[in-house]
């Protein structure tokens, strides 16, 4: 489930922010709405994983994302690519 999860997020999220950054061309307010995005998405996974973990009792604590880590998911997805 969290590897299906990561998934979405770099291939989807990342491509929504690509979108968001050609349609409107000020940095400023990209980085406002993607900063929205990420909270709505940190504000719906931990809903979502608290029924996951209230089901089976806490024992898939291990498995799932804490806020760290799912902020740092999303930073990689939404954080605009660097030329090499």
């Amino acid at each position: 489930m969290e590897g299906n999860f990561r998934l979405h997020c770099t291939q989807d999220l990342t491509a929504s922010v690509a979108k968001l950054r050609l349609y409107l061309e000020d940095d400023r307010t990209v980085a406002v709405l993607v900063t929205h995005i990420q909270d709505k998405i940190i504000e719906e996974y931990e809903a979502f994983r608290d029924v996951v973990l209230e089901m089976h009792a806490g024992s898939l604590k291990d498995v799932e994302l804490s806020r760290t880590e799912l902020k740092e998911v999303l930073r990689g997805a939404c954080d605009p690519p660097t030329d090499v």
